[in-house]
């Protein structure tokens, strides 16, 4: 797969660093799911959102067995109306109210302000039914050129709805991305991805100037597996990430950190889990290439 289009970037500088409950509670990335075949029903619960330390996401299958698809028919018909409103909010030129999911949009949001261009490349990742470009598009003032990578069900629901958007265009696969990113952005889907080092990897070969992971569990501790069970009807497999491994990865592809915050969800944490563990916390990082010629 040729993942390179060579062009040059246009030079950039960082100038500042720093769903609706109900709208934005679905839109944990679709593309981020392994879509696993129907079988029988964990009990959710409301109280702990992850359990379990295992080794791989197949481990995880196997200790609670196959699960419902993610995206049902339900679930998918409240996606579409809830993008729909989005996108009404956007035209009335209403303020998309915030929600808990806000500290994400609000952190790249700022970042994207900050750059010292009014025309910017956006590639991202597991973007979901495209949330992120309508808060971008209403907060930052710049042009984008802005693709969404996410499975088939996601794209051909959001697509039509997009009509008259020119910016943003959805990619099945990598192949089908046609511009050169500035930034390569995983809005909280990194740790969705069984093969998480390939998709760095697959990421650091546009040589975007920035990449940047949102709202990511990161700790200390070793990199570990885990069940997020706050969905009745479903566990979801999903990486919890050594910190220093990710830094690792990534410095090995020409790019350093400048950047590291911390969200707070009060009901998304580790307090379950053994005390080393607590400390784990949802991450904000970027990263900017090194060698910028």
């Amino acid at each position: 797969m040729n993942l390179i289009k060579k062009k040059s970037h246009m030079n950039l500088k960082v100038m500042a660093m720093s769903s609706i409950k109900n709208i934005l509670r679905p839109f944990i990335p679709p593309i981020a799911f392994k879509i696993l075949s129907r079988g029988k029903k964990p009990i959710g619960t409301q109280t702990i959102t992850y359990e379990g330390l295992f080794d791989s996401f197949e481990a995880i299958i196997k200790s609670y067995g196959n699960q419902p698809q993610y995206s049902t028919e339900l679930a998918r018909a409240q996606s579409l109306k809830n993008l729909r409103l989005l996108i009404n909010l956007y035209n009335s030129n209403t303020d998309l109210v915030p929600g808990w999911s806000s500290t994400r949009f609000n952190f790249i949001s700022s970042f994207v302000s900050g750059l010292g261009t009014n025309d910017i490349g956006v590639l991202d990742i597991g973007g979901g039914y495209g949330e992120t470009y309508l808060h971008l598009k209403q907060t930052t003032m710049k042009r984008f050129q802005y693709r969404v990578l996410e499975l088939p069900f996601a794209i051909d629901q959001s697509k039509p709805e997009f009509l008259e958007f020119e910016e943003i265009k959805f990619c099945q696969s990598l192949d089908d991305v046609d511009i050169v990113p500035h930034i390569v952005y995983f809005g909280s889907s990194l740790q969705y991805f069984n093969d998480y080092k390939k998709n760095l990897s697959e990421a650091m070969k546009y040589q975007a100037l920035f990449i940047v992971i949102s709202d990511t569990p990161m700790g200390k501790v070793d990199t570990f597996a885990c069940a997020q069970v706050n969905m009745p009807g479903i566990v979801i497999p999903r990486w919890v990430f050594n910190q220093n491994e990710i830094n690792s990865i990534l410095n090995s592809g020409g790019y350093e950190l400048i950047h590291d915050s911390s969200n707070y969800f009060p009901f998304h944490n580790f307090n379950n889990y053994p005390l080393n563990y607590q400390g784990i916390a949802h991450k904000n990082v970027i990263f900017m290439r090194k060698n910028q010629a």
